[in-house]
């Protein structure tokens, strides 16, 4: 049964509804499917049957549940917006895009705040992605009236469109892709086109056709541009706020793009929509993550020339460095990031190091070099910060929100220490970092299921048994996973009540720095005149 709590008002509602398909947030509004045969063999969406997950969408600022009749699938919401497909087959087989068979997954959109349903009346079995005023979407040529779309001869690809959603017009850019195999944000849609479902057509200049090659377009200006690189997967490649992020495979590309005398890397490029530049990093990396103008990436160290990144004395590490989109320049942090990294925009970013790949250091103080420890990079001050923690177990194991770093602390890797209070050192303890005040809360919970953390209140669920046998949902045992949630910033403003308090604190880096800097000439000039 699906339940919203509201972290501001302290209520909690039943909405009286099964919750089998995984709820989706955004703002203010959820969205989720229900069974009908788990609510009470109920005929939601009036097709004659009760086999269907039909679609529903809540507004939790007024508890307002709208059944949209749809079996909906894929469905994400983004602002108001609501995209979701709809199958013909569950939808009492109902020709949704007019090619004469039911056997497609048509797209539509549904405006939370307006009410108003759109079926946009094309296949998107490629997968969708919404942003802002357009969504992008791949119709498989098969299934939207057999037709070629791409002018290829064959009607078996998947095909890249854009829908404007404001004039309702659908954009053919006649290339095929992969299923999912796109990303979309601001301004700028990347995707990968495939040569060999395109006529054979050798994209990227390598001498066959044989590779997935990047475009990237812009649906307000209508401008498409082949970047002439190819990638190995979705996986590399991010788009955030109109930047884009890829890691471009020299095996695919047939040509060493960071000068290193092999083709065997994936080599990090940036292309700016605004700008229409490419640039190359010329790292071979392993993992990225773009956020807001900063890209953050682990370099493998025998991929790079071989070189010692984090002076431990061997090449076999994975370490981090941090790209500054506006200026080009790029930051080794000389610190393995091999238990991975997240990043918070130009704020924090929070990685996990091996202490036996960091030089063997013990490096969070329980006498032994067998654990991972938790660093914090703050942009403000420049600075890396040891947290002497451990967040190598359970799921999700650290998060980043605003000025603070939510983790789950292991103590059997933490010196076999009892952090909960349980009498036992079996469990993944949660813990939060405030960079504003260094300091380390220990919220004394068991969070080996998992956590979330956002606008300033984390989420998470505490297992019965790993809290000292606790029944903490008063039903007569301790056999559940019970939700918490802790607010530890404001609930309704996240972290941006922080903001004045981080611009502050760069200031005051930048004016002790100038300080610094008169206070050293000065005594230069004092000594100087002692001299004389």
């Amino acid at each position: 049964m699906l339940h919203t709590y509201d972290i501001k008002s302290d209520v909690l509602t039943n909405t009286g509804l099964d919750a089998s398909g995984a709820p989706t947030i955004f703002g203010n509004y959820v969205a989720w499917t229900v069974n009908e045969t788990r609510q009470g063999m109920t005929d939601l969406n009036g097709d004659g049957d009760v086999r269907d997950l039909v679609l529903h969408v809540a507004d939790m600022s007024t508890g307002l549940i709208t059944n949209l009749a749809r079996p909906g699938a894929s469905y994400r919401l983004d602002g108001t917006m609501l995209g979701f497909l709809v199958s013909e087959s569950g939808h009492g087989g109902a020709d949704l895009n007019g090619d004469g068979d039911t056997f497609d997954s048509v797209l539509h959109l549904f405006d939370v705040a307006t009410g108003t349903l759109t079926n946009v009346g094309r296949d998107a079995s490629g997968g969708f992605a919404l942003s802002g005023a357009f969504v992008a979407f791949g119709v498989d040529e098969a299934r939207d009236g057999y037709v070629d779309l791409n002018g290829d001869g064959d009607a078996s690809d998947i095909v890249m469109h854009v829908y404007d959603i404001a004039g309702g017009a659908v954009t053919n850019l006649e290339l095929a892709t992969n299923a999912l195999e796109f990303d979309f944000d601001g301004d700028l849609l990347a995707f990968t086109v495939r040569e060999d479902f395109n006529g054979n057509v050798d994209l990227n200049g390598d001498g066959d056709a044989l590779d997935p090659v990047l475009y990237v377009y812009e649906p307000s200006t209508n401008a498409l541009a082949n970047l002439g690189l190819a990638v190995a997967s979705r996986h590399d490649f991010q788009v955030d706020h109109g930047v884009l992020a890829f890691a471009v495979s020299e095996s695919l590309q047939d040509v060493d793009l960071n000068s290193d005398l092999d083709s065997a890397d994936d080599v990090m490029h940036v292309f700016e929509g605004g700008a229409g530049r490419v640039v190359n990093t010329f790292y071979a990396v392993e993992g990225f993550q773009l956020d807001r103008g900063y890209l953050a990436f682990g370099v493998r160290e025998f991929r790079h020339f071989a070189l010692d990144l984090n002076g431990d004395g061997d090449t076999d590490d994975l370490v981090l460095h941090i790209h500054d989109v506006a200026s080009g320049l790029t930051a080794n942090l000389f610190t393995d990031a091999t238990l991975g990294f997240k990043l918070e925009g130009g704020k924090l970013l929070a990685l996990g190091a091996s202490e036996s790949q960091q030089g063997g250091a013990d490096q969070n103080g329980d006498n032994d070099t067998a654990d991972f420890t938790l660093y914090i990079f703050d942009f403000a001050v420049g600075s890396l910060i040891n947290l002497h923690a451990d967040p190598s177990g359970g799921f999700q194991t650290f998060q980043l929100n605003g000025n603070r770093v939510s983790f789950g602390v292991k103590e059997l890797a933490q010196g076999a220490s009892d952090m909960n209070g349980d009498a036992d050192f079996s469990d993944i303890v949660l813990h939060y970092y405030d960079v504003m005040t260094g300091v380390t809360t220990n919220l004394g919970y068991d969070v080996s299921r998992g956590h979330q953390f956002k606008n300033g209140t984390i989420a998470f669920g505490v297992t019965e048994n790993r809290q000292g046998m606790t029944d903490l949902n008063g039903d007569g045992d301790a056999f559940d996973v019970v939700l918490h949630v802790t607010t530890v910033g404001d609930p309704e403003y996240g972290d941006d009540d922080d903001d004045d308090a981080y611009k502050s604190k760069k200031s005051k880096k930048s004016k002790k720095s100038k300080k610094s800097k008169r206070s050293k000439k000065s005594k230069k000039k004092g000594k100087k005149g002692k001299k004389k």
